[in-house]
């Protein structure tokens, strides 16, 4: 079935939502359907979508009232009403509020929402509970946000469904890796940051981990955090504040900044694969790296409780701020790295096929004909109400 699907989520993020959006786009696009995308310009994901015959309409930003904030949705609302729309896949909660406002009265349209963070506030009001209803059918990553949806926006979970996040296939980096060559020299400690960290609060607990574990403990092989990035350094906001920091804390010659192309070119070199906070919990990245063969340190959350149980313990977890526990997990996981590697080998398959991306375009090409099918009786009707 093709159709014309809008997808919607004006952010200037780079994280696993992000990367999930440009995925289901990509998965879309190949079946056919007219793409249209909405969200902020120049921001990475509108960077990244190189697809032919996109459609493309820039959230224009926020009006100040004499009381808040309030965006500017007229060019969502003429979108919304294009008679050849049948679905919206939206990725923000604070836009799917309006777009389920604007659509109230056209039941031609078909909602899915893909929820990545827990929800801290109750949406229970009433006027929540009739705008909920719009959606048809929301798709989260793993399966504890089931009852955190349910508790906090009402939904029934036989309108949830869990959809793990795609995985890339690694390829191999390109020419000017060199410093690959020289990982064999230390331990090497993976750690990914995008347009959208721009704080050291993540950071600073990691920066002065490293500082403990190279006092306090004996590492047969010098230890080394990499950080890496997609693009220049330069380009990075937290580049010279990360840079400073490390100085401070007299680390220079243990942290290599690493800038490349997309980490499946990179992640499977590295000793240990590390993920910061960002409250989306087990990201694609992580994910990633497990499936081939790169012991993981994830933060403590949920999802990765819920991964390690399914799985098994192919990697550590570590509580946000905790710079001792930080230092130890390291020295846990890097002490004997063939004991993770040996549970990654027989666990890595399995994640390879349950995260497959031919698994997830499966699923979403199913979730989209089903949500389409169900209102194809309001076009239908439409058409011979007014006929050509």
């Amino acid at each position: 079935m093709r159709s014309k699907i809008l997808f919607a989520c004006p952010t200037n993020r780079w994280d696993a939502r992000e990367r999930s959006l440009l995925n289901d786009m990509q998965i879309a696009h190949e079946k056919g359907n007219q793409i249209v995308f909405y969200g902020l310009k120049n921001s990475p994901l509108d960077k990244k979508i190189n697809l032919e015959n996109v459609e493309k309409h820039y959230h224009p930003g926020l009006v100040q009232t004499h009381f808040f904030l309030w965006p500017k949705l007229r060019k969502l609302i003429s979108i919304l009403e294009d008679k050849e729309l049948a679905l919206v896949h939206c990725y923000k909660l604070n836009i799917l509020w309006p777009i389920c406002f604007f659509l109230r009265g056209n039941k031609e349209v078909s909602v899915i929402h893909s929820q990545f963070f827990e929800m801290n506030k109750n949406y229970r009001a009433l006027w929540h509970r009739l705008l909920i209803r719009r959606c048809d059918l929301i798709f989260v990553p793993y399966d504890h946000l089931i009852r955190n949806i349910y508790s906090r926006l009402g939904v029934h979970p036989r309108k949830i469904e869990v959809r793990p996040p795609s995985l890339k296939e690694a390829t191999s980096p390109s020419k000017e890796s060199a410093i690959f060559d020289k990982f064999e020299q230390f331990y090497s400690v993976g750690l990914y940051i995008s347009d959208s960290d721009r704080s050291l609060k993540n950071l600073k607990p990691v920066i002065k981990a490293l500082s403990v574990a190279n006092e306090y403990f004996d590492w047969k092989k010098p230890i080394k955090l990499v950080f890496v990035t997609e693009g220049a350094w330069s380009e990075k906001s937290v580049y010279q504040k990360l840079k400073q920091a490390v100085l401070e804390e007299g680390i220079e010659e243990h942290v290599v900044f690493y800038a490349g192309g997309v980490p499946s070119s990179y992640i499977q070199y590295f000793d240990l694969w590390m993920s910061l906070p960002k409250g989306e919990g087990m990201d694609d990245l992580a994910l990633l790296s497990c499936s081939i063969g790169t012991p993981i340190l994830v933060p403590r959350h949920p999802s990765t409780t819920q991964f390690f149980d399914e799985y098994g313990r192919i990697g550590e977890s570590y509580k946000n701020d905790d710079v001792r526990e930080i230092a130890r997990k390291w020295e846990t996981l890097l002490s004997d790295p063939e004991y993770y590697r040996d549970k990654i080998e027989r666990a890595a398959i399995l994640i390879r096929e349950s995260n497959s991306r031919e698994n997830q375009k499966k699923q979403y090409i199913a979730a989209f004909e089903k949500v389409v099918n169900r209102r194809e009786g309001y076009r239908t009707r439409r058409s011979s109400q007014n006929p050509s």
